[in-house]
């Protein structure tokens, strides 16, 4: 993403109808390297569930098809986030056995090197340093070349094979299904990057984009809860062990994302053309870096607040690849000898927290502000955090994990609204996604030191209650690194009472009629992603 997409934004405003938005014309030219193939007839029922309608009614047009194709993404990419949980169990319990150790939590064997409890952490740990390296590679392919689409098939498809293989999950597998769940957790950063680049150019209109945002953040939810409904209920039913509940996990992620990633890819999102081209001198290994140099520069010359959110921004709960759900799958397997199937519950625990949780965050924002709000969640992200380590003393203590699990769904269904309403009213009107791309690369720079830090304190034979304390550490460390005059932008000022709309939220400031900094501004969320 790049100032290409906001030249494209400023040109309608936010209050830009739906006829307006179905009767737009697209260049000819652009329109020729946009079009892609409709689906057979046959095929097309598969879109259904998924079709953006205008008032009601199915409008065809090339845009409104695209949208359905994002939420049919969405829709594929729900379960692959949960699959991977029940993979990292599974790989655990058997390198643990083929290390000859009963139970995990006493296992000081080791397996090609490494004890059974650090090779999750440390597949997130090489991922994590990979994605930081890479990224801005990815993202220039993305943004500066007419690639876009083929990235983001190529990966798509790269995902759904890498979770098809890893079915042969078994004693004499495990490896490569470990080695294969790291491919693929790159592999689906890759293609985050590629979906995520059309999200802004779906409608012309901020409103619009907004109700988008907020229908593929409730589908990806359901799906991910109908998943584990599926995969908990059968596996119950069943009666089956740790692979066979991990294989039936693995059956039905593989199962929705083969129909809905391809098709979304092959029918629905259209190809596009570079946004900029690359500068001469530069490269596209070089231009991605220099890029985020650039938007580094001016953040930190121009804008205080800023630079304090990116540099906090390192230590960000929600950073990495599967930095949080690696430390915590291995101490849950290893620690408490949680089965897969009690894994999922805590899952689903934690899924269903979010949902309380956001609508808890809209209320103190409302009450308090954007950055109050923020700082609170951290807090008691931090807290929930640390109670695994602090009062879950072994297996027999387990069933207390379910209650952490639903603390952590709610501190991050609160902490991920307010962190974007935060971001929202911090940058400069108009340059979003301008900004985005050095936020999003931040993100990941140290997102694989705390798996690499509990490996090395695993490996050294640290208690693992004190190992996964590390993580409050750095959760914490984000919240002591706001200010308070953050909360008031400079941009904005007493009489601005414009609606503004950001990463998927609206956001309407009126004053309070108090001189005092931190009451100056109201926001009154009217969409949430």
């Amino acid at each position: 993403m790049n100032q290409s997409i906001e030249k494209k934004r400023q040109g309608s405003t936010s209050t830009t109808t739906n006829d307006e938005i179905e009767g737009a014309e697209i260049d000819s030219s652009d329109q020729q390297a946009r079009d892609t193939s409709a689906a057979p007839c046959y095929l097309s029922w598969v879109e259904a569930p998924f079709a953006i309608l205008v008032h009601g009614t199915l409008v065809q047009t090339d845009e409104m098809r695209e949208a359905t194709g994002w939420a049919m993404d969405a829709a594929g990419r729900a379960p692959l986030h949960q699959a991977g949980a029940f993979v990292g169990a599974a790989v655990v319990r058997l390198a643990t056995s083929q290390a000859g150790c009963n139970p995990p939590a006493s296992c000081e064997n080791t397996v090609y090197g490494f004890r059974p409890s650090s090779l999750i952490t440390f597949a997130s740990a090489t991922v994590g340093v990979m994605a930081a390296l890479t990224m801005p590679v990815v993202g220039a392919m993305v943004d500066r070349t007419k690639h876009r689409k083929l990235v983001g098939m190529v990966a798509a498809l790269f995902v759904v094979i890498i979770t098809g293989s890893q079915l042969i999950l078994n004693e004499e597998t495990w490896e490569f299904v470990l080695i294969a769940e790291a491919i693929g957790g790159y592999a689906f950063l890759v293609h985050t990057c590629a979906i995520l680049a059309y999200l802004p150019e779906l409608s012309p209109s901020e409103e619009q984009l907004t109700k988008y945002s907020s229908r593929f953040h409730t589908i990806q939810y359901a799906v991910q809860a109908m998943y584990l409904t599926l995969v908990i209920a059968y596996s119950h039913r069943t009666g089956a062990g740790t692979i066979e509940s991990t294989r039936i996990a693995l059956g039905i992620a593989f199962s929705i994302s083969f129909v809905l990633l391809p098709y979304s890819w092959s029918f629905l999102l259209r190809k596009r053309g570079p946004l900029s081209e690359i500068p001469k001198g530069s490269s596209l290994f070089t231009i991605g870096f220099l890029q985020v140099h650039e938007t580094a520069r001016t953040v930190f010359k121009k804008y205080h607040g800023l630079t304090w959110f990116t540099i906090s921004l390192l230590w960000s709960p929600a950073n990495g690849a599967g930095v949080v759900t690696s430390i915590v799958v291995t101490f849950l397997t290893s620690y408490l000898n949680m089965t897969t199937i009690e894994i999922g519950i805590a899952h689903f625990l934690m899924l269903m927290g979010a949902f309380p949780g956001s609508l808890f965050s809209q209320l103190v924002m409302r009450k308090t502000n954007p950055l109050t709000s923020f700082r609170m969640s951290v807090l008691l992200y931090s807290i929930a955090t640390a109670m695994p380590g602090a009062f879950l003393r072994g297996p027999n203590e387990k069933e207390y994990a379910y209650v952490v699990a639903l603390l952590w769904g709610i501190s991050i269904g609160w902490m991920v609204p307010s962190q974007r309403v935060l971001f929202c009213t911090l940058i400069p009107r108009g340059q979003e996604t301008e900004f985005m791309g050095i936020f999003t690369f931040v993100d990941q720079i140290l997102g694989w030191l705390p798996p690499l830090l509990f490996s090395a304190m695993n490996e050294r034979g640290v208690d693992m209650r004190v190992s996964v304390s590390i993580l409050p550490f750095f959760f914490a460390s984000q919240s002591l690194l706001y200010r308070k005059d953050w909360i008031i932008p400079k941009r904005r000022g007493p009489g601005d009472t414009r609606d503004h709309t950001c990463a998927g939220i609206v956001i309407r400031s009126r004053k309070s009629g108090k001189s005092h900094t931190t009451r100056f501004l109201t926001y009154q969320i009217r969409k949430t992603m």
